[in-house]
């Protein structure tokens, strides 16, 4: 009966006495021992589960019994907040409480101002079923039975889901799309490290910058990473020594043009000087003051000087030419070198591009495949796994589990590792651009000299 206010007690009614008197004469009679004051009841559980280790918890119904209180008594589900709602009470908390717990908490609310000496039975209607994911055929939430084992569930969930008949085609399948996945990743990451070594190069840097990707693929891009480094040293090295080399020929080139013209000039003034004597040893011999034997020496010495002059301005003509060559050579060597990285930065870029539009579609098509199998990436002679995780306290305990171990209401059994239960995403980590999308790339650092506006294309 409903008091009006709390604490204080109603009026006993005929009702109330003749349910009193019927109430002694069966506690006198030893019938009704369960109608006892609550605090001496036994809040009841099901399917054998511990009352004294068992808390309640969202998926749980609870049966109320409150005597002689039809109203109020029921069957109440624990909500997703960890409550359930009853009349007059309104909502109440039962999260980490056991029956026995919640049966005494009811005892203490109904009364306060709501009922006098209220008898209260609690005991748990229906656990929470537990769940079952990884390697079974039947993967999914299955109702907890009394003595629930391991064992039990995985005959419940149909059984593991070992290769035969047709799995085997499909696991075959599966290999092969993991296998091309594989492939194209290593050949993207492959042709990313490419890339940022050609940009470097053509920016003239001695460093790659590592391009940025998943966790899982940063060990292998590293790797290929190094790799390109290495030819990029060789590279860059070899370049720079037939750089040397032609601006050494050039050089020396340039200061043996620099003697042949010094002695050009020698020579002309050599040339010069024999003018004038002949000119002054001809009027002497006019006079007949010197012999004509004398004239004669000084025109072979001008002829010699003549010859020798002609020679020298060979050499200077010879070795300007060459260094022409020279000069000419070199710029080729810097234009045929950034012909080439451009024309592979453009090749790299294509393949990308091909990679981007390709790996999304295989990485899904081995998803779905792994989603219909999932036990396919399972060794045949791998042994079984099976962890059980449990809602303890508030937390989730996890522990691995054997063919005997008691399930509680609410597990979660996984079986054959990680593999079925969160398949791995193989390619599905790469942060890929959109489809068709041309990766964004920097502008080459000018040359240093003049460049031709069209370069040779592969």
């Amino acid at each position: 009966m409903v008091a009006k206010r709390a604490g204080e007690r109603p009026a006993a009614s005929p009702g109330g006495r003749r349910r009193g008197a019927l109430l002694a004469a069966f506690l006198a009679a030893g019938l009704l021992p369960c109608l006892a004051p609550a605090t001496a009841l036994g809040a009841g559980t099901a399917a054998g589960v511990p009352d004294e280790a068992y808390l309640l918890a969202p998926g749980d119904r609870v049966t109320v019994t409150i005597f002689d209180q039809p109203d109020v008594s029921g069957t109440y589900l624990v909500e997703p907040t960890g409550t359930i709602t009853m009349p007059l009470l309104g909502s109440v908390d039962v999260r980490e409480m056991t029956p026995k717990g919640l049966q005494a908490d009811l005892v203490t609310r109904f009364s306060e101002g709501y009922l006098q000496n209220p008898v209260v039975n609690v005991r748990l209607a229906e656990l929470r079923p537990f769940t079952i994911v990884g390697g079974v055929r039947a993967p999914g939430r299955y109702a907890y039975v009394d003595g629930l084992t391991v064992e039990t569930a995985l005959a419940l969930a149909g059984g593991l889901s070992r290769l035969s008949g047709d799995d085997l085609s499909q696991r075959s399948d599966f290999l092969q799309t993991d296998e091309r996945l594989k492939a194209l990743t290593i050949g993207y990451l492959s042709q990313l490290a490419r890339k940022a070594r050609l940009e470097a190069q053509l920016k003239g840097e001695t460093e790659i910058t590592l391009p940025r990707v998943g966790a899982p693929e940063r060990e292998a891009l590293e790797g290929l990473v190094e790799g390109e480094r290495e030819i990029l040293s060789f590279e860059t090295v070899s370049q720079k020594r037939q750089i040397d080399l032609l601006a050494q020929q050039s050089r020396q080139l340039e200061a043996e043009i620099q003697s042949f013209e010094e002695q050009a000039d020698l020579q002309k003034e050599q040339i010069a000087f024999i003018d004038d004597q002949i000119k002054d040893f001809q009027s002497l011999l006019v006079n007949g003051l010197t012999k004509k034997s004398a004239v004669i020496d000084l025109q072979r010495e001008k002829s010699k000087s003549r010859s020798d002059l002609s020679r020298i301005l060979s050499d200077l003509s010879r070795s300007r030419s060459t260094l022409a060559e020279a000069r000419l050579k070199l710029d080729e060597l810097d234009t045929s070198y950034r012909s080439k990285l451009m024309a592979d930065l453009q090749d790299t870029r294509l393949r990308l591009a091909e990679s981007e539009s390709g790996l999304p579609l295989v990485a899904e098509t081995r998803q779905l495949k792994l989603e219909r199998m999932p036990g396919a990436m399972d060794s045949a002679n791998a042994p079984l796994t099976m962890k059980i995780s449990r809602y303890r306290a508030g937390a989730i305990d996890s522990f691995e589990a054997q063919a005997t171990t008691v399930l509680w209401p609410g597990d979660i059994l996984q079986v054959g590792g990680a593999s079925g239960a969160q398949p791995a995403s193989g390619g599905n980590d790469l942060r890929l651009p959109a489809a068709g999308t041309p990766s964004p790339a920097e502008e080459p650092a000018p040359r240093r000299e003049s460049m031709p506006d069209r370069l040779s294309q592969r």
